[in-house]
């Protein structure tokens, strides 16, 4: 083993170390300096995926009818409702060009810990990014969706998001930040 490979090693232990102290399992949160008009704020909770729908037939005027594969989505989609809806009070939609910063955030299985026992550190070989279903792209749909004439006037007006992310950690939810672009 070469000094680089030890190097490394011991880096990535110590910020592991670190990142459980943290419930992103990274220190590397959303910076408050000012510069965000909503949040960061975290919002407690399993992040669920819009994405396929079920087709439930036609309706008596013959129009189909569909609804949501995800049994989890409407109470997902209420804390996000519920976090964020206290933030924007007495102000007006954000309207105009967006950012979003989302870091979504899903509760570690045991079998990353020692001995498999939440209480013990993390094994080194611990994955820190969540690379595993639901798709990235269907958790932000699911939030865009949700702050339509909550926080913004239409999801449209998201211009860029800015890292998004799925990692492991101790506490399952989503980061968020929130700011009008230029």
């Amino acid at each position: 083993m070469t000094a680089n490979n030890i190097a490394a090693q011991l880096c990535t232990l110590f910020a592991m170390e670190l990142a459980e102290r943290c419930h992103t399992d990274a220190c590397d949160h959303v910076a408050s300096d000012g510069a965000w008009d909503i949040g960061p704020v975290f919002v407690k909770g399993i992040p669920a995926a819009q994405g396929s729908k079920r087709f439930l037939g036609a309706s008596k005027a013959g129009k189909p009818r569909f609804e949501e594969a995800s049994k989890s989505l409407p109470g997902w989609r209420k804390s996000i409702r519920d976090a964020l809806l206290p933030l924007m009070e007495g102000r007006d939609l954000l309207d105009g060009p967006l950012e979003v910063q989302a870091r979504f955030v899903f509760l570690r299985p045991q079998h990353h810990y020692v001995a498999g026992d939440r209480s013990r550190p993390l094994k080194p070989s611990a994955p820190v990014w969540h690379a595993q279903a639901p798709d990235l792209s269907k958790l932000l749909r699911g939030m865009e969706d949700e702050l339509n004439g909550v926080v913004w006037t239409d999801d449209s007006r998201i211009a860029m998001f800015a890292d998004p992310q799925k990692r492991w950690g101790s506490q399952p939810g989503m980061e968020i930040a929130i700011r009008r672009l230029a």
